[in-house]
């Protein structure tokens, strides 16, 4: 089973003036292009860079836009922060919606990394059963049961990855991003063992801008950009 959920809806309201600016914008119909430049135009600046996406901080600074150009993996994210609404150990979502292509804009609490030492005491409580605080004990366990369902029913999962993902809100409490999803060098396996059925699970306009995400702009990915840019140039001759 192969289950998007990029069409996910407002999960908070807030009264950050910078949120306004997502109302009555057909963004399904705007690409990650066109997204990056509306916020840019708004006084939004890139503030970092992962494989799969971009961020842009907002002009307050309170809030940070996540724009991917393709994304099979932040909407489990964002489900899990749905399932796990309110828990301290979970950015705030505001907003979220998918983006034209494949594409995918998500905008959440701005966070900020912490230290080695920090992680490293943070990931050595996550082992620990029997923690004292009832929200770090939910947080794990809505993390475990997600990762047990996708498991059984997501194409390319990568199940949990809490190294480098570990970072700090506003108020000093520390909280848990992006430890879920996809695996991209599973999907890239199936683009080069199986090209047709790589796109029944994730269909081909949904794929349009693929090989824009961040990762296939360096110079390590050079040569599977070019191969994958040939496979799919020949499916499309098809």
């Amino acid at each position: 089973m192969w289950d998007f959920l990029g069409g996910c809806p407002i999960l908070h309201q807030m009264s950050d003036p910078d949120l306004a600016v997502y109302d009555d914008v057909p963004w399904p119909a705007i690409n990650h292009h066109g997204a990056r430049t509306r916020l840019e135009a708004l006084g939004w600046t890139k503030c970092g860079e992962g494989d799969w996406a971009i961020a842009l901080r907002s002009p307050g600074g309170r809030l940070a836009a996540r724009v991917s150009a393709f994304e099979p993996s932040y909407p489990w994210f964002v489900e899990l922060c749905r399932r796990a609404n309110g828990n301290a150990y979970f950015p705030r979502i505001d907003f979220v919606s998918e983006l034209e292509g494949g594409g995918h804009l998500a905008v959440l609490e701005f966070l900020t990394q912490v230290s080695a030492d920090e992680e490293a005491a943070f990931l050595e409580r996550w082992k620990d059963k029997a923690d004292p605080d009832p929200d770090f004990r939910a947080a794990r366990a809505a993390v475990r049961a997600l990762d047990e369902e996708c498991r059984e029913n997501v194409r390319f999962w990568m199940g949990i990855d809490l190294e480098d993902h570990v970072m700090r809100a506003a108020d000093g409490h520390l909280k848990l991003i992006d430890l879920v999803g996809v695996a991209g060098g599973l999907i890239q396996e199936q683009i080069h063992a199986d090209l047709a059925e790589f796109f029944r699970v994730i269909p081909r306009d949904r794929c349009r801008y693929f090989l824009e995400i961040p990762h296939f702009s360096r110079d390590y990915a050079a040569d599977d950009r070019r191969r994958i840019e040939a496979a799919f140039a020949a499916y499309d001759q098809r």
